[in-house]
């Protein structure tokens, strides 16, 4: 039997009672971090390991933009990296409960993939970023990656969605996923769900010490250097005017955008319903909100998201639902 067992980086004595043993489980977890499942649209795996210090730094006279430890350079997330469609100069960052499953459909078929319209299969594409086929930021050296997130030349994407809406849409469609919400607020004791679908109101208390990238500040999607070079903001409260905007700046509307989608495959990208193709997780949560959010819940989520509502680049029109 060995002498002593690592944990990381750390060791601990080999001759350990029982229960000794079982706080030292705990106690390793604690120390290597959070590292929960991937999800649709959302992947919380490396939410944590963003925040630790880059395993390389850049030269002292090294000016490029993107650096090694950059959320938006690292693997991991499925929605930490940015897509990278080269042929037509766009790198768009997409986020969860703002469309994800359809863009990274559409983002797929302007690839070429012939499964492009694949959607909660047991690979679960089309999120997996491993496995379905598209290019990412980090698949790039960073003078090229830094190129394209400042060359005039490339459009640099993002949609988003009302902080209000959006956190009603995590709370209908998350908040009653026991397994979702367990696993990654309370993975020890599985119980935190059944207190989180009580009401809008207890789901904002759970979340405010449970960072996850279905409700988490917009604003925080990126490190804030990167902010100025986006040159394209969508929202998705105007998704299918704003979406077709974005595909004909681009030069891709008529070919991938136009026809191909719905049942017969004659609507245009952004024209499916709630439950259709890209829109499986859709909560309808626009014409909900007053049925769900008080005019003291309104208060608060005014006070939890107002980074994103102050944020310059990102515009949004805090209206009141209560007046």
């Amino acid at each position: 039997m060995p002498r002593s067992i690592r944990c990381g980086l750390f060791r601990y004595p080999a001759r350990f009672s029982l229960g000794m043993w079982g706080l030292l489980f705990m106690s390793c977890l604690s120390r290597l971090g959070n590292h929960h499942l991937q999800t649709p649209c959302g992947s919380t795996r490396n939410i944590v390991a963003r925040k630790e210090a880059p395993s390389q730094t850049n030269d002292a006279r090294d000016h490029l933009l993107v650096d090694y430890g950059d959320y938006i350079y690292k693997k991991g997330s499925w929605d930490g990296a940015p897509v990278v469609i080269e042929d037509f100069k766009l790198v768009f960052f997409t986020s969860a409960k703002v469309g994800c499953t359809v863009w990274k459909q559409l983002f797929r078929r302007m690839m070429g993939i012939p499964d492009w319209k694949a959607e909660q299969t047991p690979d679960l594409l089309p999120w997996n970023s491993e496995l379905n086929g598209l290019k990412y930021l980090y698949d790039y050296d960073r003078e090229t990656a830094s190129m394209m997130m400042t060359n005039p030349e490339w459009t640099r994407a993002i949609f988003v969605r009302d902080p209000k809406e959006r956190f009603l849409s995590a709370y209908l469609d998350k908040a009653f996923h026991k397994s979702f919400v367990d696993r990654n607020c309370c993975p020890f004791k599985m119980t935190c769900a059944a207190e989180a679908r009580k009401s809008a109101k207890h789901f904002l208390e759970l979340i405010k010490t449970c960072e996850n990238p279905h409700w988490m500040p917009q604003s925080s999607r990126m490190e804030e250097k990167y902010w100025p070079f986006i040159n394209f903001v969508g929202y998705m409260e105007h998704l299918s005017e704003d979406g077709e905007r974005l595909l004909r700046q681009i030069g891709a509307w008529e070919t991938y955008g136009a026809w191909g989608w719905g049942p017969t495959g004659k609507d245009s990208v952004f024209q499916s319903q709630e439950g259709g193709g890209g829109r499986a997780h859709a909560t309808g949560a626009r014409n909900k909100l007053k049925q769900y959010i008080s005019q003291e819940l309104e208060a608060e989520l005014d006070s939890f998201y107002e980074k994103d509502y102050s944020n310059p680049f990102l515009r949004f029109e805090n209206i009141a639902l209560y007046r």
